[in-house]
């Protein structure tokens, strides 16, 4: 696979072992650091440039991103009173950029944000209930941090996938039609938990949200590869279901089961072969998940991994837990783009 251009060494490590509230913060500023990295070496036509049906940009991702941060740490958890730029009239002014916006200056902004997040949980704590009410209840910190690196990185899957439209390279580290909600019966994450709880009911959203975004398509569809490194939305699922065996099982509880890949052949996970079908790829993603659950069920935020492997070591299940969180909602950015270049079709 192409990869992006080799990036500085200014990117904040993530905590192998740490309490909850650090751990999850690690994870949300190497995300953040992730999103500015997608436009490095770019023009700023190509940051600006809408790439997408609903008219998504790599610059409108970041200056959306930059009022989210200010909406769930300032407005929401916090209770400031700031200014934010969308209504009911226009829930999509943050995603535009205005005539005197500039790259710099949208930047600056979400560097800006981050630093007042950054401000605000270092004062706070994971059971701190949020000042003004999501919905009918109010949040607690933790449920913010888990959500932003859910929304995060779904911005950072957006982004890898607005990145290989313009220039082909890859790399890991909105409009009027949208996927039916009909019969949606995704879990919703509890707005406060323990911590194995609370990433759980995240993880457990937005497995259901990867699923989600294959309803109603072909078999055709949802094999189409939509892109130069041959991804398709099948294809992701097929890679979640060996994440979720190669994190839980394999580096987590120390099994004796085949991985999805190796090192002769690192992508076999990503190719879907003559034999494979879609119902029995989601088949096999329903039943790594579910293993996945039962391993949590059994263990503790501070318990360390027990596979041999290098990866592994020194790990916890709080870290195994906060990198999945991270990594499918990754995917389901990605699952966001590819499905809207089939049918136009877009939802959260």
């Amino acid at each position: 696979m192409i990869g992006l251009p080799p990036r500085g060494e200014d990117r904040p490590e993530l905590l192998i072992a740490a309490p909850p509230v650090e751990m999850i913060e690690s994870f949300l500023e190497r995300l953040r650091s992730n999103l500015l990295w997608k436009i490095d070496g770019l023009t700023d036509e190509q940051i600006c440039r809408p790439l997408t049906g609903s008219g998504v940009s790599l610059l409108g991702l970041i200056k959306h991103s930059a009022y989210v941060e200010r909406g769930w740490f300032q407005i929401k958890f916090a209770g400031l009173d700031v200014e934010t730029i969308w209504s009911p009239e226009d829930t999509e002014a943050d995603w535009r950029i205005e005539p005197g916006e500039t790259v710099q200056s949208i930047v600056s902004l979400y560097r800006s944000e981050c630093d007042t997040s950054r401000a605000i949980v270092k004062r706070s704590n994971w059971e701190e209930l949020s000042s003004a009410t999501n919905g009918n209840e109010r949040c607690s910190l933790g449920w913010v941090l888990t959500h932003m690196v859910e929304e995060v990185a779904r911005h950072c899957g957006h982004a890898d996938i607005l990145r290989e439209k313009i220039v082909g390279s890859t790399g890991h580290s909105r409009g009027s039609m949208s996927v039916s909600t009909n019969g949606d019966h995704r879990p919703e994450p509890p707005l406060t938990a323990a911590p194995v709880e609370m990433l759980g009911g995240f993880l457990d959203f937005l497995r259901a949200t990867l699923l989600w975004k294959l309803e109603g398509l072909s078999d055709e569809e949802t094999r189409r590869v939509l892109t130069p490194s041959g991804v398709s939305l099948i294809s992701l699922v097929k890679h979640s279901a060996y994440v979720e065996r190669f994190w839980f099982q394999i580096q987590f509880a120390g099994l004796d089961v085949p991985n999805g890949w190796s090192q002769d052949d690192p992508d076999a996970d990503w190719r879907i072969e003559p034999t494979d079908t879609v119902q029995g790829l989601m088949a096999l993603y329903e039943s790594e998940t579910a293993k996945s659950r039962e391993i949590v069920r059994e263990a503790s935020w501070d318990d360390v991994c027990q596979g041999s492997r290098s990866k592994s070591q020194g790990k916890t299940l709080g870290w195994v837990l906060t990198h999945m969180v991270e990594e499918i909602a990754r995917h389901c950015g990605h699952a966001d783009i590819l499905r809207e270049m089939i049918d136009g079709a877009t939802g959260e």
